[in-house]
């Protein structure tokens, strides 16, 4: 009776169906009191799906298994996995997709490495990559009915898929209540690719309509009157008051309740405990087992639980499905969530602490999974079982290699109430701190910084210094780590020196991070002259110390000597973070072919391990080797990658480094609006001290006002963060260059002195530091500072300075800066090639502003400028570029899908668009044709 007036519903369904399945992922919730259809509304959807041709995977929370780990995963993909053969199951969880092999029971887990076990990260790409795969083959509807009470791994996995699917066959379809004010589904309704239903309650005429169908007969109009005032047009209820007054145990007119819609759940156990009044005792006994244990393969556990023999077992059984309390499925299982929790709210607190003891031993001794033992010892009441302890110590283990922290975390604290040795109380806190530290940052210190001295062995110890050392940077305690990591490397030395060597490391990276002064050049040299990098733990230490060199500007070919002793070797160090410092390092050097194959090399030791990389690496690396090879659509990407394996209001008091980054693409691609509004939010963030980060994201946000005609304001800013950041002794010219920036923005103001003043000193930072790079850019804003023909002479040198190197947007600019002033003394045709090149430099690198300069200044130069081509390199689309390089790289097109996140058929869609486009017969070509200088492209690709 629950799909009467559906239709409205079903029509959106359907039609958000196709969308998914012509490549637009789509969201669905559908949202309403419990009763209101909601089941049976999606249930006859997902028929009609599946018999449409899509893959229906489906799952049914309950909230007797929302303490279990992936429950509502497992739900979804094991039937369909358990239908595959060997080849296929293997092509489907190769690589990315691997660890979702640890959750799922159908598949043996054949990882040869695995992540850190306390990142639930790995599984929640897994699964990812496992639907994207499905996907490929035949369209997919995921259906999550009550979604509610999902466990909390699962919900976590949903919004991750929402977050990152793109161009996918997929449609998500979740049902849930709506009543609670933290929903944490509601924030998935804010999503641009969502729809919310909202099922009505039934009208009288369909209360009447309804009735006429089940007593097959007209009902009285005061009757359906009633009917419908006293339910609210709630199907279940009406469907309960009609079970009621067919048993002749209601009177219809004696029923006045103007709130029954809001009290669904106590109107249903009314009537529940109004039908089970006839029953026998052993009858009631064995559905509130029933409804403890959730949902049963066999009569036989809840008969157990209630202390009755088989046969009393099954006998309750049959007048339960009699009743209609139970599907017509083969387990035993209800009808409706209100069901169990009417059935639920009557067991007294002792009673279901000890039927739940009772559950957890019955469910061990059957074979059950540990989650679902857990599931019933957690709630029961503390003991002096040793078995208690084991199996929830057990139970937790297997939840961290699962990726389920919160799992875990739940299974410790439980354990923590049972009687341990103080050997054992003091490993559970220890994995208990590591669990929470990803989840509950305040509760995680709390459990680390208690256990830290209590932990003997070197590695452990080095472990929970890590955890303890990341969670207080996160949460701005940042001051807190130096000491604690000094005291630790100098309590190690005598014990274990290559632990301590990495302590000492992260304690370099950690000064690095808080940015409040560099390390000491002494230092340094100290380090640099005591270690040779032989082993894991002395690259450790010279990582950061690259990195820190660097920063404070000491030679690039001295930091690049460094930086090649300190880069990973070992496939551990690869997947780790330490040594990622030495790849940012190598990169400002302008070696950026070789820090691209390392950052390569350990983003596929990580896919390998399923050891995510954290989001610093990610951004400090990929993004920022992007920008500096002048790919504003790399960087920009490789950002929303990070964003979306971890949001950034989970970043804590870092929060806004990846958004300064992103600042620094909108900046150089010249989109001022956009870069605007995202200053306007950082500047209220960052605060006014010399550290590092803050002194970046006020240097992009000043970039942002001047761009935005707020010279003076914006160059007052930039000067600011500048001169704070050289007092604490970071002086690269290349990460954050405020000289050349703020010489370019007073000569623009007219104040020449003062720009002359900050060019010469650019200049001298630059030679110090010793990249075509930095002294391009610092000719290029003496040039613009001097003026006349001293200054062309100046900005020529810019150009010819930057045309060999990697630094393609800077030459760009270069080119814009001499193309201006050769107009402005009247060589017009000069300008013309000049402006044309620099058009050409600035769209490969998705510099749009620039490239609108380059236009206005060949339309003042005379000539007639092109608009954006249909064909040609230029023309190729963001999507397109990307799958262009990588097939010019030599990649396969199933390593470009599996590396861009997309299906092969659309890295196939793209390629032939790019041939196309390119006037080229394969891939064979695309490199000669990516590559050609300016100067070797067809005519029609040039403008002027």
């Amino acid at each position: 009776m629950d799909l009467f007036e559906r239709e409205d519903e079903m029509a959106v369904l359907e039609r958000e169906a196709r969308l998914a399945a012509g490549g637009q992922p789509r969201v669905v919730l559908v949202e309403g009191a419990a009763g209101m259809g909601r089941t049976s509304l999606v249930e006859e959807f997902a028929r009609r799906a599946g018999r449409d041709g899509a893959l229906v995977l489906h799952a049914r929370c309950d909230e007797a298994e929302r303490e279990v780990p992936f429950g509502v995963v497992r739900q979804l993909f094991e039937p369909v996995v358990a239908e595959w053969g060997p080849e296929r199951a293997e092509r489907a969880f190769a690589g990315p997709a691997e660890p979702a092999t640890r959750v799922l029971s159908t598949v043996p887990h054949t990882g040869a490495a695995v992540a850190p076990e306390d990142d639930p990260l790995p599984v929640l790409h897994g699964f990812y990559w496992l639907t994207l795969r499905i996907a490929a083959v035949t369209p997919v509807v995921l259906v999550v009915d009550d979604a509610q009470l999902a466990d909390a791994p699962s919900l976590r996995w949903i919004h991750y898929l929402i977050r990152k699917l793109t161009r996918s066959r997929v449609l998500v379809v979740l049902t849930h209540r709506g009543d609670e004010t933290s929903d944490p589904l509601t924030a998935l309704s804010l999503a641009a690719n969502c729809r919310t239903l909202r099922p009505e309650p039934l009208t009288e005429a369909a209360v009447a309509g309804l009735l006429t169908h089940v007593w097959d007969q007209d009902p009285a109009p005061e009757l359906a009157r009633s009917c419908h005032r006293l339910t609210g047009g709630n199907p279940l209820l009406l469907r309960a008051l009609v079970m009621a007054l067919e048993g002749g145990r209601v009177e219809a007119a004696a029923l006045s309740c103007d709130e029954l819609p809001k009290r669904t759940v106590f109107l249903y156990a009314e009537f529940l405990a109004d039908w089970l009044t006839g029953l026998r005792p052993r009858t009631r006994e064995f559905a509130v087992a029933l409804a403890l244990l959730g949902e049963s393969d066999d009569a036989g556990t809840p008969a157990r639980l209630a202390g009755l023999d088989d046969a009393q077992g099954y006998l309750a059984e049959d007048q339960l499905r009699r009743l209609g309390l139970l599907t017509h499925a083969r387990e035993l299982r209800w009808t409706h969530p209100l069901v169990r929790e009417a059935l639920c709210r009557d067991l007294g607190g002792p009673r279901r602490a000890a039927w739940h003891a009772e559950a957890a031993r019955l469910l061990f001794d059957d074979g059950a999974s540990l989650d679902q033992v857990c599931d019933h010892l957690v709630p029961s009441a503390p003991s002096t079982d040793p078995w208690v302890a084991r199996t929830l110590i057990a139970a937790a283990d297997q939840a961290v290699r699962q990726g389920a922290p919160e799992s875990a975390a739940r299974c410790l604290r439980r354990a923590l109430a049972e009687p341990l040795s103080p050997d054992e109380r003091t490993t559970v806190r220890m994995r208990l701190g590591l669990a929470e530290s990803h989840l509950r940052p305040a509760a995680a210190i709390r459990q680390l910084t208690r256990v830290i001295d209590d932990v003997t062995e070197p590695s452990s110890k080095a472990t929970v210094a890590g955890a303890l050392c990341a969670v207080l940077t996160r949460v701005g305690r940042g001051g807190e780590v130096i000491p604690l990591l000094d005291r630790l490397a100098d309590e190690l030395t005598p014990v274990d020196r290559e632990i301590s060597l990495r302590l000492q490391g992260l304690r370099i990276g950690n000064v690095l991070l808080s940015g409040t002064k560099n390390v000491p050049r002494a230092e340094l040299d100290r380090m640099a002259g005591e270690l040779s990098g032989r082993t894991p733990g002395e690259r450790a230490v010279l990582a950061p110390c690259a990195l820190a060199a660097a920063l404070s500007g000491i030679p690039a070919d001295q930091v690049a000597a460094l930086a090649q002793r300190a880069l990973p070797q070992t496939p551990e160090e690869l997947s780790g973070h330490l040594g990622q410092g030495a790849v940012f390092a190598l990169a400002l050097t302008d070696r950026l072919d070789a820090a691209d194959r390392h950052c390569d090399a350990a983003l596929r030791e990580s896919q390998r391990a399923h050891a995510l990389p954290g989001p610093a690496d990610l951004v400090d690396t990929r993004s920022v080797i992007a920008l500096l090879a002048g790919r504003l659509d790399d960087a920009a990407r490789s950002l929303e990658e990070v964003s979306a394996q971890l949001p950034p209001g989970q970043w804590g008091a870092l929060r806004t480094a990846p958004m300064a980054v992103r600042l620094t693409v909108l900046n150089e691609r010249g989109d001022t609006e956009a870069a605007a509004r995202m200053a306007a939010e950082l500047i209220a963030a960052a605060p006014e001290e010399a550290d590092y980060l803050s002194s970046y994201v006020r240097f992009q946000c000043a970039r942002a006002q001047v761009a935005q005609g707020n010279a003076r304001d914006g160059l007052d800013l930039m000067l600011s963060a500048g001169r704070r950041l050289a007092s604490t002794g970071f002086e690269n010219p290349v990460i954050l260059p405020w000289r050349i920036v703020s010489a370019h923005v007073h000569a623009e103001l007219g104040e020449y002195r003062a720009a002359l003043e900050l060019a010469e000193e650019a200049l001298e930072h630059a030679r110090r530091w010793g990249t075509a790079r930095a002294l391009g850019a610092a000719l290029h804003a003496l040039g613009a500072s001097t003026g006349g023909g001293r200054g062309m002479e100046l900005l020529r040198e810019a150009v010819e300075v930057l045309k060999p190197s990697p630094a393609r947007l800077e030459f760009a600019n270069a080119l814009l800066g001499l193309g201006a002033a050769q107009t402005r003394h009247g060589r017009l045709a000069a300008a013309r090639v000049t402006f044309t090149d620099c058009l050409v430099e600035a769209e490969r690198c998705g510099a749009l502003g620039v490239a609108a300069a380059a236009r206005r200044g060949l339309r003042a130069a005379g000539a007639r400028p092109r608009t954006r081509r249909a064909t040609g390199a230029t023309a190729l689309t963001e999507g397109e570029r990307r799958v262009a390089d990588r097939a010019a790289a030599g990649e396969t097109n199933r390593a470009i899908a599996e590396r861009l996140h997309l299906t092969t058929r659309t890295v196939e869609t793209h390629l032939s668009a790019v041939y196309r486009k390119l006037g080229i017969s394969g891939r064979g070509e695309l490199h000669r044709t990516l590559m050609a200088p300016a100067s070797e492209r067809a005519p029609s690709e040039r403008a002027g």
